[in-house]
C-alpha cells in the first residue's frame, strides 16, 4: 500500500505550533483535575498542556492535549479541532478537549465566538470534557450524536450535555451545513453498548475531520506528550519482555538502529499499545512499528473489536463517505494531522469490510 506521510505538524510540529507554550505556561494555567474513567481512569490527573496547530491558515486548528489511562504509560494526543465558519466568523469546536485556562486563552486569541460545540461520538474519553467545555462557553449551542453510558444508560443531561440538536447523517437543516456536511456510523449495536461516530467534510478546504475512523501514527510522538513519560516506557521490564505464546525475551537483544533504550523506542511502544491489546514484540518492536507508521489505517483495536462486527454498516458508511466527500486531507482527533488522503485512499484502507 502506498505510505501517505503526515504534513510537517503530523507530530505536532510546523510552523503553525506555539512553539513558546513548552514551559512557559505556568502549571496553574494547565491544571485540570479529573479522576472519572471506566475500568482506567484517564490521565493526566491534575495538569494538561495544549498544544495549538495552525492547520488551514486562518480556518482551522488542532488543540491538543495528552491523554492516557490511568495505571499505565499509555498516552497519546487528543486533538480538538476548531474552524473558524467563512460565513459568520463563529467558530465550529469539533471534540472539546479539557478546557484548562490555556487552553482557553489560545482558543480566545482566534478572536472570534465560539458557536458550536460537537460531540461527534459516544466514546467517553471525548464526552468527558463537553459539558465543562460547554460552561466555559455558556452562548454556544452543543450539537451531539446519539449517546449512551455504562453501566447505567442515563441520558446526556444527566452528565451536563444540554443538546442543541443531534447529529444525523445529510442533515441539511444544521447552522454550518453551507460549509461543512457529515455523515454518522451507526447507532449499531455492540452488545452491551451501541457504536456511533459521525465524520464531517469542510468543504473549502476540503478536509475531512474523523474521531477514531482512521489514524495515521507518526515517526515522532506528538509534542503535547510528557517527553519524560516517553522516556520512561522505553526501559525494559516485565511487560516489555514478554511475547505472546512464546518465551520471556530477556536474552533477546535488540536491533543496532536501536541498541540501547531510546525515546523513539519509547514511542514505538506507546503507539503499539494504543493501536493493540497485546503488541507481538515490545523489547523490539521496529518491525511492527514500520509496519504502521506514516500510513493511513484503521486501528486494529477497532478493527477487529467493532468493525468486524458491523462489516454492513461500515462497508456502506466507507462508500458513501468516499462518494460524496471529496476530500484532500482528513484529520483524525488522534496521532497525526492533517494526513494528505483521497476517497480512494479512504476505500483501500477500508477494504477488509
Amino acid at each position: 500500500r502506498r505510505v501517505l506521510r503526515a504534513s510537517a505538524a503530523a507530530g505536532g510540529g510546523g510552523e503553525g505550533e506555539r512553539e513558546e507554550q513548552d514551559g512557559a505556561a505556568p502549571w496553574w494555567r494547565r491544571l485540570y483535575v479529573n479522576v472519572t474513567g471506566f475500568p482506567f481512569p484517564l490521565r493526566p490527573v491534575l495538569k494538561r498542556r495544549t498544544v495549538r496547530t495552525e492547520l488551514v491558515p486562518g480556518r482551522m486548528w488542532s488543540f491538543e492535549q495528552e491523554h492516557g489511562l490511568g495505571g499505565t504509560f499509555v498516552a497519546v494526543n487528543i486533538r480538538m479541532t476548531v474552524i473558524k465558519l467563512e460565513a459568520s466568523g463563529e467558530l465550529f469546536v469539533h471534540a472539546p478537549v479539557a478546557p484548562t485556562r490555556e487552553c482557553v486563552a489560545l482558543l480566545r486569541e482566534l478572536d472570534a465566538p465560539v458557536a458550536y460545540i460537537v460531540l461527534p461520538t459516544f466514546a467517553y474519553e471525548h464526552k468527558v470534557f463537553v459539558a465543562p467545555f460547554a460552561r466555559r462557553f455558556p452562548r454556544a449551542k452543543v450539537y451531539a450524536v446519539r449517546g449512551w453510558s455504562w453501566p447505567l444508560n442515563l441520558p446526556d443531561a444527566f452528565f451536563g450535555i444540554f443538546k442543541a440538536g443531534e447529529i444525523v447523517s445529510g442533515d441539511q437543516t444544521t447552522p454550518w451545513a453551507a460549509e461543512i456536511e457529515q455523515k454518522v456510523l451507526g447507532p449499531c449495536s455492540l452488545g452491551i453498548a451501541p457504536y456511533v461516530e459521525a465524520v464531517f467534510f469542510h468543504k473549502p478546504s476540503r478536509t475531512l475531520l474523523v474521531t477514531d475512523a482512521v489514524v495515521c501514527v507518526p515517526r515522532e510522538p506528538p509534542s503535547c506528550l510528557s517527553r519524560a513519560s516517553v522516556r520512561e516506557s522505553a526501559q525494559d521490564r516485565f511487560f516489555s519482555r514478554l511475547k505472546p505464546g512464546q518465551r520471556a525475551l530477556a536474552d533477546v537483544a535488540r536491533g543496532d538502529s536501536w541498541p540501547e533504550p531510546t525515546f523513539a523506542l519509547g514511542w514505538a511502544r506507546i503507539a503499539l499499545l494504543a493501536l493493540y491489546f497485546g503488541p507481538y514484540d515490545l523489547l523490539t518492536p521496529e518491525q511492527s512499528f514500520d509496519a504502521v507508521s506514516e500510513r493511513l489505517l484503521v486501528a486494529p483495536v477497532l478493527r477487529q473489536l467493532v468493525y468486524s462486527r458491523m462489516t454492513d454498516a461500515v462497508a456502506q458508511f466507507a462508500i458513501e463517505v468516499a462518494s460524496d466527500f471529496g476530500f484532500e486531507q482528513i484529520v483524525p482527533a488522534h496521532f497525526a494531522a492533517p494526513v494528505r488522503a483521497s476517497p480512494r485512499d479512504w476505500l483501500e484502507v477500508f477494504s477488509f469490510v
